[in-house]
């Protein structure tokens, strides 16, 4: 509501009549000025009527002293009464200050000021009423009230009455222009901002969505104070990933600081952004947008930060947010060659068993921490370069065998840069005992795929005879090597463990290949391993065949097809151990073999086998030979009850090829129903052995 003022320039006197103002704001002038009958007068006299300097106005036009004093005046009184008043108090260069109307100089120049104060003080209420009566975003008075520079514009913010009352006269289309008023800075009361927030988030919303995208500079302050002091901005996912995928790089890092709401994959995603940037752009500016993305996700998290961020952070030094076990793989990483560390001397001065060291060292810390090693997996296949990711390689196909870190790889292989998936995609080939999952495979029943070559069993798939060939030799070097300290244990002890490794063995085999039916979709069988140790039977008793059987252990193989045992074949195995010195350190010449307990066993069967145990030498494999053979070459030894223990390492094969081979591929076996019998437990054929192993494999159906 705009108020009259006229002008004597003759007299250079203004006249402001009063009559119809509110009594506060007269109040406020006739401290400072005379008010007669209603009327306030301002004497300009003071002011020059000549143009003798640069003053301009706001329009740019060229004024005496008094014109503009004429001009300020009308402009503020056509913004109604309180700006007039401010304008009156000294807000501005009105000019008014050396004026013979004014009754205290030295009073009058804080008047603006303690307006002010008599506004926020709550004794002023006919002052405070008539302010929160006409406060609204677009008087411009309120904004000369809450001035940036003014001291009191905090004690404006906490009064939250003159503040409720700001918001309740702000609607929707003069929203921005109040959130701007009443924007907090430096640590002020943002009660009355996010009060507008809220009020108007869809509003607020739609001028993020225009502004947020902006280049650098370009971008409004406000989108930087709404960030930095809404929690309903802070909290909002929408707002979050505007800055994710549109905010320009320059000022990513100032708004994703206060977003409460990004998550790890937010982080893995501008990783992938960074590392896939073309060259030619400028790199280090999103490399600050990563790390102040990185930062602020660690602040966030309740948890410590997933392996794969933290190993990233720590290699590219975005800070130190990882916990210890984190630090000390990413600390072993950084020894890798790499021509981004520098590197390459630390590494040069390891030889080849320092660097086993170094990778069992590595794969120590991960294996018992599933969520650690799958960050290391992730990370590897990303960020290594090639020279880095040859030494790290042979530890990752180590985690292959667990079958949660081959699925983690083979999801890594469906997503991300080409790099990553090709280098998952090889694990994972590894991990499946390079089984050829490109091969065509039988969708139907006109399906017509050709067979494999190089398959050594009736098995037909190479590719299954490797990953239970590994696995077997695996467990077989295990045995070997802690042989050196467990020889003084009796053959029992032995037969149990390695029965014991050889169920896990197949184990991990069986759900490999059900893993590899799923990825593949392809036929595989499954195979499994029961142990049973039968209750000891009369010693000496004997069996149809007519002697006492005479082995520790028997291996019953059964083949079922679509449901029905199609195949049963027993084996007998006798296991001997070749004893050591009494430090451990050498082993003996020659091994004592039962040539009663041999002749019993052929009695049995010709399908009967005698299994050495011995340590890991120039090859740690156990030794497999044929009880008829065995028994031949005790004739050749001085004693006849003793074999030299190289003629039998020459003439053996491995437990792993036994396994394979002889045992799941059928070349061994009797088929005799007696012997079957007396594997499948019928205690009415006598002495039973130590352990009945049951090798069952299951074809499945195309």
């Amino acid at each position: 509501m705009s108020v009259k003022i006229s002008f004597d320039n003759e007299l250079a006197v203004a006249s402001v009549p009063l009559t119809d103002w509110a009594p506060p704001l007269v109040e406020q002038l006739g401290r400072y000025f005379d008010v007669s009958e209603g009327i306030l007068q301002l004497d300009y006299a003071h002011l020059s009527a000549e143009n003798t300097s640069d003053t301009y106005n706001w329009l740019g036009m060229s004024l005496t002293g008094c014109e503009n004093f004429a001009f300020e005046f009308k402009h503020a009184a056509q913004l109604g009464p309180i700006a007039l008043t401010l304008a009156i108090l000294g807000h501005g260069s009105t000019g008014i200050k050396g004026s013979s109307s004014i009754l205290d100089e030295n009073a009058y120049g804080a008047a603006e000021e303690a307006f002010r104060k008599d506004v926020l003080q709550r004794d002023s209420r006919a002052l405070r009423e008539t302010i929160m009566a006409a406060i609204a975003p677009r008087e411009i008075w309120v904004s000369w009230l809450l001035d940036a520079h003014s001291s009191e514009r905090s004690r404006f913010l906490d009064d939250q009455e003159i503040m409720a009352a700001l918001v309740a006269n702000t609607s929707k289309d003069d929203c921005i222009d109040s959130l701007q008023l009443v924007s907090p800075r430096h640590g002020q009361n943002n009660w009355a901002f996010e009060q507008m927030v809220e009020q108007h988030w869809q509003h607020v919303s739609d001028y993020l969505e225009t502004h947020v995208g902006y280049s650098g500079s370009a971008v409004p302050k406000l989108v930087f104070s709404l960030f930095a002091n809404s929690p309903t901005v802070q909290t909002s996912r929408w707002a979050c990933e505007q800055v994710l995928e549109r905010a320009d790089p320059t000022v990513f890092p100032q708004l994703i600081q206060h977003c409460r709401t990004i998550v790890a994959d937010d982080v893995r995603n501008l990783f992938l952004r960074w590392h896939i940037r073309p060259k030619t752009e400028n790199k280090d500016n999103f490399k600050e947008c990563v790390a102040k993305a990185c930062s602020t996700l660690a602040t966030l998290l309740a948890d410590p930060m997933p392996s794969d961020l933290a190993l990233a952070a720590v290699w590219h030094d975005f800070g130190n947010s990882a916990r210890s076990g984190q630090q000390s793989v990413a600390a072993g990483l950084r020894e890798l060659p790499s021509g981004a560390w520098d590197r390459e001397a630390v590494w040069s001065q390891l030889g080849p068993a320092a660097r086993e060291a170094w990778r069992q060292d590595l794969f120590d810390q991960v294996r018992e921490e599933p969520e650690l090693a799958q960050g290391l997996l992730d990370f590897a296949c990303l960020w290594l370069e090639q020279t880095a990711f040859a030494e790290v390689e042979p530890v990752l196909l180590r985690l292959m065998y667990d079958e949660d870190h081959l699925a983690f790889a083979n999801r890594l292989a469906s997503v991300g840069p080409r790099q990553k998936q090709l280098r998952a995609k090889g694990l994972v080939r590894s991990g499946q005992g390079a089984l050829d999952v490109e091969a065509p495979v039988g969708q139907g029943e006109d399906a017509h795929v050709l067979p494999n070559v190089g398959a050594q069993t009736w098995l037909g798939d190479p590719s299954v005879e490797r990953l239970i060939h590994r696995a077997l030799s695996q467990i077989e070097e295990e045995f070997c090597c802690e042989y050196l300290t467990t020889w003084g244990e009796d053959e029992e002890a032995h037969t149990a463990r390695l029965l014991t490794l050889t169920q896990g063995a197949i184990g991990n085999v069986s759900l490999q290949l059900q893993q590899l039916s799923v990825t593949t979709r392809g036929t595989y069988p499954s195979l499994s391993v029961k142990v049973r140790q039968p209750s000891k039977r009369e010693e000496g008793a004997s069996t149809p065949a007519g002697a006492p059987l005479g082995a520790d252990v028997l291996f019953l193989t059964r083949i079922v097809d679509e449901g029905k045992t199609v195949i049963q074949r027993a084996t007998l195995v006798q296991v001997k151990k070749r004893s050591g010195t009494g430090s451990g350190k050498r082993f003996s010449s020659t091994i004592g073999i039962d040539l009663r307990q041999c002749e019993d066993m052929l009695t049995q069967s010709e399908h009967a086998y005698y299994l050495f145990a011995t340590s890991a030498s120039a090859r740690p494999t156990l030794w497999v030979a044929p009880a008829r053979l065995v028994r031949n070459l005790t004739q050749l030894h001085t004693s006849k009850a003793s074999v030299v223990a190289t003629q039998v390492r020459d003439a053996s094969c491995s437990y792993a090829d036994f396994f394979l081979h002889d045992l799941v591929g059928l070349w061994a076996g009797d088929e005799d129903e007696g012997i079957v019998a007396v594997a499948n437990g019928n205690p009415r054929l006598g002495r039973t052995p130590r352990h009945i192993v049951e090798i069952e494999v299951r074809r499945q159906s195309g």
